[in-house]
């Protein structure tokens, strides 16, 4: 379990009113913050900040010792998510390139950032092994050149494999961090949801928004709240509204890799939570084959009793079922991660 920390007033006031737009009235405010670590990547030649927590790999992960390549001292532990796979299957991919060296402890570098047009917060793994002697800075994907000496190395210097590992990797902030989080340096970017960012020590964390939403328990198939943090959205208006890092190549992952989101219209109840279709299972390694963070964010409209709280999975299939809530639209594809369930 995670710990969970209550944001300062001021805090919740800033975010309160950056949600209070037209662009998604179903969307609910935030019940609580969570801690999340900040590991240092590259990008462009600067140091990339981001959090890892989800894969389609996790055997991988044990084979090739990740943890060692990212942060020796706040290891990762994402979530197994096979579904990811489908990042790799479009045309062009999902997925980004995110290039792991094997033969020296430096940090991943990637390809793209936030807002890009082919951002999207998934990444295939590419594998960079230094030559015998070749081994020296490398912090852009671009290829080295003279005006780009630590770019991709070349084939005389290193052996880069591709790989079908898909790892989910929002990136939370680039440039030199210090100060208020959201005063990123010229150049520099930070994902707006974050608050109260420890960067002073390691390891270097920040605060994100977390959001209660109801799901059945895959084991048990019991009613089960899911904490959500939602880094990623498709679409622009909806990413400016949660403060997520805008990400438009998500919006081409196919359908049946992604499960639902559902917010209900009102009128309807203080505690009606959202619905979300699939988490991870508690067992200590996911046996749920069909969970995945990457989400369509569907609104319903309720024909039901306004005092009317849908809290069991159950129910609101039945009720879907019985054309009792219909689709009233979308907004776009969000990253989902589901951090708890309890």
């Amino acid at each position: 379990m995670k710990p969970r920390i209550r944001a300062l007033a001021v805090a919740v006031l800033a975010l309160t009113a950056l949600l209070s737009t037209d662009c998604c009235a179903a969307f609910p405010n935030p019940d609580y913050y969570e801690v999340y670590a900040l590991q240092q990547g590259y990008y462009g030649g600067g140091a990339a900040w981001f959090t890892c927590t989800s894969t389609n790999n996790m055997q991988w992960l044990t084979t090739v010792r990740w943890t060692d390549f990212w942060s020796p001292w706040f290891p990762c532990k994402p979530d197994l998510a096979p579904r990811l796979s489908a990042a790799l299957d479009t045309q062009p991919k999902v997925a980004r390139p995110v290039y792991v060296v094997t033969n020296s402890n430096q940090p991943p570098v990637f390809d793209t950032r936030p807002g890009a047009d082919d951002y999207s917060g998934l990444w295939q793994v590419y594998l960079v092994t230094w030559l015998p002697g070749s081994q020296r800075g490398f912090t852009d994907s671009s290829p080295v050149s003279g005006t780009n000496p630590c770019g991709l190395p070349d084939a005389s210097e290193a052996e880069i494999a591709e790989t079908c590992v898909v790892v989910d990797c929002p990136i939370l902030a680039l440039g030199r961090l210090g100060g208020p989080w959201r005063n990123a340096p010229t150049g520099g970017y930070r994902m707006a949801q974050g608050l109260d960012a420890d960067v002073s020590s390691l390891p270097k964390w920040v605060l994100l928004p977390q959001y209660a939403m109801q799901v059945v328990n895959v084991a048990t198939n019991l009613p089960m709240t899911a904490d959500v943090a939602i880094t990623e959205a498709s679409d622009g208006g909806l990413a400016r509204l949660l403060g997520a890092n805008h990400a438009p190549r998500l919006g081409l992952m196919p359908a049946d890799a992604t499960q639902n989101l559902w917010l209900m219209n009102g009128p309807k109840p203080a505690g009606q939570l959202p619905m979300i279709e699939e988490a991870f299972c508690t067992d200590g390694r996911n046996s749920n084959m069909d969970y995945t963070p990457i989400a369509d964010v569907v609104t319903l409209d309720r024909h039901i009793p306004a005092y009317v709280t849908v809290g069991s999975g159950r129910l609101f299939r039945q009720l879907l079922t019985n054309g009792l809530l219909t689709p009233a639209g979308t907004d776009g594809v969000v990253n989902a991660h589901v951090g708890y369930v309890w």
